[in-house]
């Protein structure tokens, strides 16, 4: 007789912990909002502007009584994920991830030139926005999955125009990096 494994109650997944890459401004603070409103402890990643994020941190904090910490670094750098993953078990324990929304990324200026030019000058953008967006992307869920609890985890993604080189910017449409 084989036993059969409980059926997760998908209305009240155990909770955890979401990490939140570009979690300081725009979308990405937007989420964690929403997130650390349903009780979630939040890791927030930035690259560079750490008065945002220590102002983004005391608030929700005090808003929503839940643990905020906060990451500086660029998801494009070498060994960036696992410099993450080794903070996030330092300041959050053993706790699982509920949830990992990659919304990193920048955009840069030069490559909206260069495609209303009908071009690139050289392969310096699309190098950087492959590592963010897929590479980065990957390194993250191989990482993260292993802190997710079985049949609750969540992953979601983010990206703007400009992680698009390969199209055109239709100029008063879509501005990338907005």
């Amino acid at each position: 007789m084989t036993e059969s494994k409980p059926t997760p109650d998908r209305r009240n997944p155990p909770r955890g912990s979401a990490l939140v890459t570009g979690g300081t401004s725009g979308i990405g603070a937007a989420v964690a909002r929403q997130l650390a409103a349903r009780g979630h402890d939040l890791l927030l990643t930035f690259r560079s502007d750490q008065a945002k994020a220590d102002a983004l941190q005391s608030a929700l904090r005090a808003d929503f009584d839940v643990r905020v910490e906060t990451f500086a670094g660029d998801a494009f750098q070498e060994g960036y994920v696992e410099r993450l993953l080794a903070f996030h078990r330092e300041k959050l324990g053993e706790q699982p991830v509920q949830l990992l929304m990659h919304g990193a990324g920048r955009y840069l200026p030069d490559d909206e030139k260069d495609r209303l030019l009908g071009g690139m000058r050289d392969f310096s953008a699309y190098d950087y926005y492959q590592e963010i967006y897929p590479k980065s992307f990957i390194r993250l869920i191989e990482g993260v999955i292993e802190r997710m609890p079985d049949e609750h985890g969540r992953i979601v993604t983010l990206s703007s125009p400009g992680c698009t080189p390969a199209t055109r910017v239709a100029v008063g449409y879509d501005m990338p990096g907005q």
